[in-house]
Order: C-alpha cells, then structure tokens, then sequence
C-alpha cells in the first residue's frame, strides 16, 4: 500500500516524533511511505 504522511513538523517535537514513528513502523511492515512536512529533517 502506498501511504503518504502530511505533517507541519517532522522528527521535532511529539507530533514530529509521532510523525516519524508511524513511517518508520509502516515502512517495517512492506508499505511504500513518505512523509510531506514543512519544518525539521526526515527519516
């Protein structure tokens, strides 16, 4: 399944750990992911 994320953050603050959290547990599990964010770095 392909998933796409949209965050105002990402990787800062809990939303940004959230954020990066669930790509990262979607990833894991065979799904193609990304994330769109304004503020902060990727996974």
């Amino acid at each position: 399944m392909r998933v796409l994320f949209i965050f105002c953050v990402c990787g800062v603050g809990s939303t940004g750990r959230i954020s990066t959290d669930l790509y990262c547990v979607f990833q894991e599990n065979g799904h193609q992911c990304c994330i769109a964010y304004g503020r902060g770095d990727a996974p």
